[in-house]
This record gives C-alpha cells, structure tokens and sequence, in this order.
C-alpha cells in the first residue's frame, strides 16, 4: 500500500514515552507507526530527523467573536492564528451568539466555510430545556458564567442547568468569579475615587475565585454533574478543586499561559492590555502553585482564553481601567511557550503533551479520534524544533488584534510544520490550506463510565 504522507526519523512524543519512529498516514489517519528507520512507501515524505513529532494542541478555549464582533476576530484569522501556532482544534466559546440553537447554526455556518482547524461549538444554556436542545444541535459542552452580570444565572438555575447537564454526559464549563461580590467592591473603589490600572485585581480578589469554585462543586456533586473550570488564576482555586477530585468528584479544570508567565512587571508595562478576567495576579505564590497544581496534576490542560479586542477597547483603560474590556490573545504563543517552559525544565515534554493534547481530549468527549499518535487516530501533528530560537512579535501574529502581551518575548521551541488529518495545514508560520478546511467535531458518545482520564 501506498500511503499520503510519511514522517520519518522523528522523536515521537506521547504522555508516556519519546521514541524514535516513523509515522504513516492515509486518507487522514494514522495507520502505519514503526522504528529502525523503516518506512514505507508515501507520495510525500517529511524527513523530521533532530525534530519532535508532537499531538496537534487542542485549545478547549477561544473567542473568535464570529458572527456578532467580527471586526474583532473571525474565524478565518482566528483559525489561521491556531494552526500557525501548531493547535489543530479548537472549542469556541458562546457568547459571540445568542443563546440559541439558531444561533448556534450561524456560528456554524461562519466557521464552516472559513476555518482552517476543527473546532467544536460551546453552548450556552439559559433553561433545562435548553439543554437538549443544544446537546441534540451538536454542541462540545456548556459555558456557564458566573462572573459577568449580564449572563450569570441565579443560583436555583444554576443547580437546575447541572441537573440538565448531567443528564447529557458533557462537561459544564464554569467561569468561576463571583460577580456580586466584585460588584460591590468595584462600587466601593469607584467611591473612592480608584479607577486606576491596579484596582482591577483589587476588585476581583483570589476569594472571588474561590468563592465561585466553591459553589460549582458543591452544586455539581449534587446535580451529578461533570464540571470544568475554566481558566483557573489561583493557588487557593486549586486547591479547592484537588479535594473535590480526592473525595471522588468528577472535576477537571484549565489555567493559561498568561496565569503562569506574565509577573507584576509585566502587568506595570502592559496597563488595560493586561486586562483579563480572572486578572493575572503576578505573585510568585500564584504562579508557581499553578506550576505544582499542573505537575500534580491538579489542573488538566492549557488553554488560551484567546480574546481579542480593538484596540480602542482596550487603551480606555488608561483613564479608567474599569471601561477597558477584559481579554488578550494567546493561540498562536501558547505552544512556543510551552515548549520555552519545557526548555527551562518546568514539565517535561511528555507531560506539556498530556496537557496540550491529550487531557483536553478526553474531557470532551474526542478521545481517541483526537489528542494522540496512535494507530487509528487523526493524524494531527505538529513537527518543532526544541533548539530553535526565535521572537515572538505582534506583526507576525495572524489575529486581527494586533497587540500580544509577549511581544519580545525570546522563545525556545518552535512549531515548524502542522498537519492537520495527514494534510500540511500550516509551514514556518503561514497557513497552506485553503478556508474551509477545518471539520466540525462533534462529542463522540459518551456515558457517566466512560471517560478515563
């Protein structure tokens, strides 16, 4: 048989091991893995000798704001930016729709003909019924947020939409601040006249967090719920979420580049670009616990939280960083600064993997069709260099916001070469497929027993 594509000669990393292999691919699968130089017969050869062959990323959280804010981002940029940083799948938030199946369907038809990565579609549920509705249209999972006024719900919804939830077997995805609270300290500071860059971490404490991740446990153990929390900023939100997980809660969760990296100096030189929600604390205490709680494996996976703006959004927040919106983007750096971090010996490759790929995998649903180098799997992979040098710069970023808070940044690993299904979806930073591409995943069946992580 003559394969599409084989890769050979390269380091092969999954969760478990890095061996030296080469991988074959046809009609989009991996069907062929073998060692000692061996190789079949493939109409396209990649010699990746010196380089590791990695899981393509799979980034469970974005905003590619299409269809209400495509001036922001629309999935042709958004998806462009993803596999020019070597993520092959993304999950895409709802708030860029109503919450609707309709709206659901519009979004659908913008990233159907636009994206170049598969993606998944969030959904975001208002009532019960909402939720068979959402769960029958297709969608990956449900974001529930708690720490913007306009869409939290009160808490006997709250405890009714996990009761819904937990009957569809899919993860309820929680934002986890407490929004009444950071109403009446925002209130209080206002009185005091502070409306300065640093009050917005004043106004969103570590116990807002902690608060929130208090109330999902509590109410997702006992609506028999999967719960997920999202972008997780805080030692003590860990902390909370690796009891619940020891008492035998089904409980997974996320932090993000920016809650590990970017220190107080930072935050100083960024101003409201440095703006997100949760904020960045910049403490030694915070980062290296998130650290620990990935090493332990407290915390699941990496995800970018990519949120971008115009850049009028943001620079408000100079005059008073309560009118700047909350967000910045991260597709297209999280795995060169990963790789960075796996350089300067904060995980192992095996386990930058594992939480990049394969975690995020299984918690929604697409393993192993998805987050894996094994027989039978999609072949999404990404080829990188771990001695390779090179800059992050804003100009070099495919997002339509055209601001990075790692502008300058030096980075160690870079991602050469994606493919995404057996096809070289992406080459030195510039996409090679055509719009359309990507494929639309939807949850492979699952049941209260079947997802191991």
């Amino acid at each position: 048989m003559v394969l599409d594509l084989v890769i050979k000669n390269g380091k092969v990393v999954t969760p478990i091991n890095i061996r030296k292999a080469s991988i074959g691919i046809r009609e989009g699968k991996i069907v062929w893995l073998g060692e000692n130089g061996v190789s079949p017969s493939a109409e396209q050869t990649i010699d990746a000798e010196g380089k590791h062959v990695i899981p393509g990323c799979i980034d469970v959280h974005v905003h590619f704001r299409e269809p209400l804010r495509p001036d922001k981002e629309d999935w042709s940029t958004g998806s462009k930016s993803a596999i020019c940083g070597g993520v092959t799948t993304v999950l895409d938030m709802p708030e860029s729709v109503e919450p609707t199946v309709e709206g659901l369907n519009k979004k659908l038809d913008s990233a159907r003909s636009k994206s170049v990565v598969d993606f998944g579609l969030y959904g975001r549920p208002t009532t019960p019924e909402s939720v068979e509705a959402l769960s029958k249209a297709g969608v990956i999972a449900y974001k529930i947020l708690l720490g913007y006024e306009q869409f939290i719900p009160d808490d006997g919804t709250f405890f009714h939409l996990l009761k819904a939830i937990g009957e569809t077997y899919l993860p309820a995805v929680v934002h986890a601040e407490d929004i009444n609270i950071v109403k009446s300290l925002q209130d209080s500071l206002l009185k005091e006249g502070r409306w300065d860059i640093e009050v917005h971490e004043l106004s969103r404490p570590t116990f807002v967090e902690e608060a929130a991740i208090s109330k999902s446990l509590i109410l997702a153990r006992a609506a028999g719920c999967r719960l997920q929390i999202a972008h997780v900023s805080t030692v003590e939100g860990a902390e909370l979420i690796g009891k619940a997980r020891a008492s035998g809660q089904d409980v997974t969760s996320e932090t993000c580049p920016h809650y590990l990296m970017l220190g107080k100096s930072d935050l100083d030189r960024l101003g409201p670009y440095g703006k997100i929600n949760p904020p960045v604390r910049g403490t030694r205490k915070d980062m290296e616990g998130l650290w620990t709680a990935l090493s332990k494996g407290v915390i699941d996976c990496i995800a970018t939280d990519h949120a971008p703006h115009l850049m009028a959004e943001k620079e408000v927040g100079w005059e008073n960083i309560f009118e700047a919106a909350p967000g910045a983007i991260g597709v297209q750096t999280m795995l060169p600064l990963m790789l960075t971090s796996v350089n300067e010996g904060r995980l192992s490759l095996c386990k930058m993997v594992e939480l990049t790929s394969m975690n995020p995998a299984k918690i929604f649903n697409l393993y192993p069709r998805k987050g894996i180098i094994q027989l039978g799997s999609d072949a999404d992979l990404v080829i990188v260099d771990m001695d390779r040098k090179g800059t992050i710069r804003a100009e070099d970023q495919h997002s339509k916001m055209p601001f990075t808070p790692y502008d300058g940044w030096e980075v160690q690993g870079i991602p050469e070469i994606t493919i995404l299904r057996g096809e070289v979806a992406a080459r030195d930073g510039e996409p090679t497929v055509t719009p359309g591409y990507g494929e639309w995943l939807r949850p492979l069946p699952a049941t209260d027993s079947s997802r191991a992580r």
